[in-house]
């Protein structure tokens, strides 16, 4: 696996998903629509895949899971920092072999990338706490080893 192509996955993701959110498409559609036209460039499809299936199907999971870092609904929040975060989250329940500040570094640069000028704060904020929950043992492995 090439971090690239899996870098252009999560972000062919976050570009299907939030046509989705957007146009209210299924995310088979969405399969089918990105893969054709990212074919030029080497993407990682079936973590694509694993993405974009994964967040469909446990959208409600881990928008519970987001909802109890946000000061707002996750309804409220902006579509594409909605989607991102998603993703993240998505990332950090189910794909432990990616390290939590992968995930974190990713979204972020995501935000920068679609979102507002500011966003990737908030996303940075909601995913820190999020992966203090949900990789706790990771994290402490982090420290005690120096962060390395």
């Amino acid at each position: 696996m090439d971090f690239a192509d899996r870098r252009r996955a999560r972000r062919a993701a976050v570009q299907g998903l939030y046509q989705c959110v957007i146009t209210g498409g299924r995310s088979q559609q969405i399969d089918l629509e990105f893969v054709s036209a990212n074919s030029t460039a080497p993407l990682d499809k079936h973590y694509f895949e694993q993405l974009v299936t994964g967040v469909s199907k446990e959208k409600d999971r881990i928008d519970a899971q987001l909802q109890q870092f946000c000061s707002r609904r996750i309804e409220e929040i902006d579509p594409v920092e909605r989607v991102i975060l998603r993703v993240a989250c998505y990332e950090l329940m189910e794909t432990p072999e990616v390290p939590y500040k992968v995930v974190l570094d990713e979204a972020i640069q995501l935000s920068k990338t679609f979102g507002a000028e500011q966003s990737y704060r908030f996303v940075n904020g909601i995913l820190d706490k999020l992966a203090k929950a949900l990789r706790a043992i990771e994290q402490q492995s982090d420290d005690q080893h120096g962060g390395a």
